[in-house]
Formats: C-alpha cells, sequence, structure tokens
C-alpha cells in the first residue's frame, strides 16, 4: 500500500492544528467556582461537608446582607456565625459576587463586622464567616476553598 507523504502533511496539518486547539482551551478552562470540594452544592451538601468534619451545625435563622440579592440561613458552626447563600442559579451569584471587593468591601455600602470577614464561594453558594476561629477558618478552606476576599479586621483602619 502506497501512501501519498505529500497527502499526509497537508491532511495532518488540520488534525494538529485541531489538536492544538484543543488543548489550549483545555488550558484555558477554569471553574467559576473555588471551592475544595466537588461534592458540594448546596446548603444540604455543606452542612454534611462540615459535620464530616467533625463541626457542629446549627441553623438558628435567616440571613441577609444589603448587597446580596437572595436570603440566607444563618447557622452556628461550632458555635460561630456563619452565613449561607444559596442561589438559584450561577448567573445571579457571580453578580453578586462581582460586588465584593478583594478587601471585603461593597462600593457605596457601609458594613460593620464583629471580626473579619471571610467570603467563600462553592457551586451556587455564597458563604460569609465573620470571624477569627482558626478550625472554622481551616474547615472552611478545606471544604470550600481559598476565600475571594477577606475583610479588614474590626476596629483597622
Amino acid at each position: 500500500m502506497f501512501v501519498n507523504p505529500v497527502y499526509c502533511r497537508i491532511a495532518s496539518r488540520p488534525c494538529l492544528l485541531f489538536a492544538l486547539v484543543c488543548l489550549l482551551l483545555l488550558a484555558n478552562c477554569q471553574s467559576t467556582t473555588s471551592h475544595g470540594n466537588s461534592d458540594v452544592t448546596n446548603l444540604v451538601t455543606l452542612t454534611d461537608a462540615l459535620r464530616r468534619e467533625g463541626l457542629t451545625v446549627m441553623p438558628v435563622g435567616a440571613a441577609s446582607q444589603p448587597f446580596l440579592s437572595v436570603t440566607g440561613v444563618q447557622s452556628e458552626v461550632n458555635g460561630e456565625a456563619v452565613q449561607i447563600f444559596e442561589y438559584a442559579d450561577n448567573a445571579t451569584l457571580q453578580q453578586d459576587v462581582a460586588t465584593i471587593q478583594p478587601d471585603g468591601t461593597v462600593e457605596g455600602v457601609a458594613i460593620s463586622w464583629t471580626n473579619r470577614p471571610h467570603f467563600y464561594q462553592a457551586e451556587r453558594l455564597l458563604v460569609i464567616y465573620d470571624g477569627r476561629d482558626e478550625t472554622v477558618l481551616r474547615v472552611l478552606e478545606k471544604i470550600l476553598g481559598a476565600p475571594f476576599a477577606v475583610g479588614a479586621a474590626a476596629g483597622a483602619g
């Protein structure tokens, strides 16, 4: 069987180009979430994950923030207040996340934090922990990934 070397060079260019484009697309794929555990997708799975890490979790009421478009749940996690906001869709979550600066400020909104707010995002969840408990911080980061914003300590600045 005879294979024309000119045909192979010409035919392989589109294949190589296609493979290169695929590799570039895969290399540039980025998740819109920053979580460390892909099993955490909603309030229930977050609560389960926190409990699996040995933390106590008790929902205590509703949570709201003037810069967020949804109402969330305030939970006590090892006795610390953690606000969990679950969104119906990722687009709305991303709109709210975009208003929060890396230093935890929101333009045009004065917020009085009691400690140091940490903002986490995973799937359709936005989690705010305004505290300093090292165990809670460590477990939140393990489950949700690094915070996308951390505010100044209360009284600073």
